[in-house]
């Protein structure tokens, strides 16, 4: 078997420091020869692939290998126990039937108990290199990663705010924050950036924080109608700028601007049509205004009518008594036209009562008054 390794070893063109690598992979771990040539095979047709890397990135590297100074075992200081990497041993073993269940929000976020536990198990599978196989063996070996490295670093300075919710996820600060309204209505933008930004345990605002702040409190007294707005230009993005493409501040990972308002086409959509709405609303209200106007003025101009006419048959029913009593004395009835208001008026009017009518019970009641009066 180990004829075979040595022969693929040099078909593929393996250096030396290879070949150790191999060696001692295959003693660390103690695996059989079959396992070991499917390796060897592997190796080969990463290096026959002019696409792929190599296993190991400093496989044209001959700098000597320098050899460690030997120690005595009692020479050696005690070293600290460390945590070492999660396992998830508990996780791993269980059964199908005893799976944990993931609750996930209505972007797909996971949320709940078992939130954490599923981000190390997840941490513990790509760190398997059977399950995930690594092409580098060494993260010196990737050239792209100092340029990200660079490019997060120049990225980095410009973000003078962070965030303070430590390891508990957006997803899960709105998720409570939704739970304590009684209509389960998520936070808005800003108050989730207030409560995920504010100082925690007493420690002060950092200098970009507390700018925000400020900037943020003064937009919401000079709008106060955007606060609680779920729309794209809402008072957040006016202060802080528009979001990166592919991420919406506040809500985690997972989430873009199309979750949330749809394409830009659907959104322009929308707008045509809020616009429209409020136009249509704005008219409406003006109709209505100018329709109660005219109603008023033709309701003042029927009252005036109708108290004309009352006043007249007053005038009329007056005459007829004042020649058949001329031992009365009549008084002067032109107090009449300031008594009767015209609330009374329109009372009657609306009542649905006629003219003659209301004549006959204000006659009755001065009448009335006349005769305890004068007799």
């Amino acid at each position: 078997m180990r004829d075979i390794i040595y022969e693929q070893e040099e078909q593929i063109g393996l250096g030396p420091r290879q070949s150790r690598l191999i060696s001692t992979v295959k003693k660390s771990r103690g695996l059989k020869g079959g396992s070991m040539v499917n390796i060897i095979g592997e190796l080969e047709d990463t290096a026959s692939s002019p696409s792929q890397t190599p296993l190991v990135p400093y496989a044209n590297d001959d700098r000597p290998v320098l050899a460690s100074p030997q120690t005595n075992d009692d020479d050696k200081p005690a070293t600290k126990r460390k945590r070492g990497p999660t396992k998830c041993l508990k996780t791993h073993g269980l059964s199908y039937e005893d799976r944990l269940p993931i609750r996930l929000n209505k972007y797909g976020q996971p949320i709940g108990c078992n939130r954490a536990k599923l981000s190390s198990h997840l941490g513990t599978l790509v760190r398997n290199a059977h399950l995930a196989p690594l092409t580098y063996t060494n993260w010196h070996g990737l050239k792209v990663l100092k340029e990200q490295s660079k490019k997060n670093k120049a990225s980095r300075a410009k973000n003078t705010s962070q965030h303070t919710t430590g390891s508990k996820t957006f997803a899960e600060i709105r998720e409570e924050e939704a739970m304590k309204n009684p209509d389960r209505r998520e936070p808005s933008q800003v108050n989730m950036f207030f409560l995920t930004h504010k100082s925690r345990d007493g420690k002060p605002m950092s200098e970009g924080t507390s700018k925000n702040f400020s900037e943020l409190e003064d937009a919401i007294v000079s709008h106060p109608e955007k606060l609680e707005s779920t729309n794209q230009d809402d008072i957040l993005s006016q202060v802080l700028g528009k979001d990166q493409p592919g991420r919406v501040r506040t809500y985690g990972r997972g989430v873009v601007a199309s979750d949330l308002w749809g394409s830009r086409s659907q959104v322009e959509t929308e707008r045509l049509i809020k616009e429209v709405k409020e136009n249509a609303q704005t008219e409406i209200q003006n109709i209505q205004q100018k329709m109660q106007e005219e109603m008023e003025i033709k309701l003042q101009e029927r009252v005036e009518d109708m108290k004309s006419q009352m006043l007249c048959g007053f005038n009329v029913f007056l005459n007829q008594l004042q020649k058949n009593l001329p031992g009365v004395e009549i008084p002067n009835l032109s107090f009449l036209s300031t008594t009767l208001n015209t609330k009374e008026v329109e009372a009657i009017a609306t009542a649905n009562h006629e003219v003659f009518t209301a004549e006959k019970e204000v006659f009755i009641s001065f009448f009335a008054f006349f005769l305890n009066n004068n007799l």
